[in-house]
């Protein structure tokens, strides 16, 4: 088994590892060695989602030595980008009311 450190920016964010593990961050998840890469996905309120790739280095998936595989990166950190507000509508313009015609004299 290996530990996987999962942070973002701001911190609070749902991490799932495609490998199906997940918690929220900061934090740490313990996953079974992997036998290739993977990806991490991060989901926070009024924040767009992010993903990111997490590339496996060393003996493959069901050797007996975690101590040979290593995980870049990590730790896992995503730097989530606010939702943009919806564009402002532009503003009404009302025609001027138009004054009577002065009465004639």
């Amino acid at each position: 088994m290996l530990g996987l450190g999962l942070e973002s920016n701001p911190p609070g964010a749902d991490a799932v590892t495609s490998l199906g593990p997940g918690c929220k961050t900061p934090c740490t998840v313990t996953l079974p060695i992997p036998s290739g890469d993977f990806t991490v996905s991060y989901t926070l309120n009024d924040y767009q989602p992010a993903t990111v790739a997490v590339r496996v280095f060393g003996s493959p998936a069901g050797a007996l030595s975690p101590g040979t595989t290593r995980l870049e990166p990590d730790p896992v950190v995503a730097q989530l980008q606010p939702i943009a507000p919806p564009p402002k509508p532009p503003p009404v313009r009302r025609p001027k009311p138009k004054k009577p015609p002065a009465p004639a004299q």
